[in-house]
């Protein structure tokens, strides 16, 4: 199969009376689309929140049951959180009243990973 050159990119813009209002883009060639690299498990390696490897052992365990999940309901996706996503997760089972990403975040920054990357098994295929 020859890959595609091309993608559509939909726009979300907003939501008005319960009504999603897209806008579609003109077709777009791949390579100019960002390529963002997953964040591998082992790159959580020594961030500590609040001790030593927290968000490496949350992220672990969120993978395990995203995966468990899809197992049970036999869909053939794979679901993965984005690091922004990871860092709502883990901020809100430290505190669900009063989550505090910042400082999740501040500590992420100084690895420089990129926000936007999908968190991945370290042995799990880019695709």
């Amino acid at each position: 199969m020859i890959p595609p050159t091309r993608v559509h990119i939909l726009h979300v813009h907003e939501k008005v009376m319960g009504v999603i209002y897209r806008s579609e883009s003109k077709l777009t060639p791949i390579d100019e689309i960002e390529r963002i690299e997953p964040v591998r498990l082992k790159d959580l390696k020594g961030i500590a929140v609040y001790y030593e490897d927290d968000l490496h052992d949350v992220a672990e365990t969120i993978l395990k049951l995203y995966d468990a999940k899809s197992k049970k309901k036999k869909e053939n996706s794979i679901i993965r959180p984005t690091l922004h996503g990871l860092v709502q997760i883990f901020a809100n089972l430290v505190d669900a009243c009063n989550p505090d990403t910042q400082i999740v975040k501040r500590r992420i920054q100084k690895k420089n990973l990129n926000m936007r990357s999908t968190v991945k098994f370290d042995d799990e295929p880019n695709y």
